[in-house]
């Protein structure tokens, strides 16, 4: 879930991906960054932003996926 950890992994040709299963590329990161960037931006003039859902079975097999698709 850590954007810029994951940014920093595709620098390194390494293929991050998400516990939800996300799988970043360099064509999502940069979106990715920049709505972190804002919402980070909204916090801190004082507004409220909305955490992660609630982690699911859904996530989990999501994850599982990607993370086969990654290593075959």
């Amino acid at each position: 879930q850590d954007y810029g950890l994951a940014a920093l992994v595709l620098g390194k040709k390494g293929r991050p991906v998400s516990p939800r299963g996300l799988i970043f590329t360099e064509d999502n990161i940069n979106s990715l960054l920049m709505q972190r960037y804002l919402s980070a931006k909204v916090r801190r003039g004082g507004g409220k932003t909305k955490g992660p859902p609630a982690f699911t079975q859904e996530d989990r097999d999501s994850f599982l996926v990607s993370l086969r698709k990654l290593i075959e």
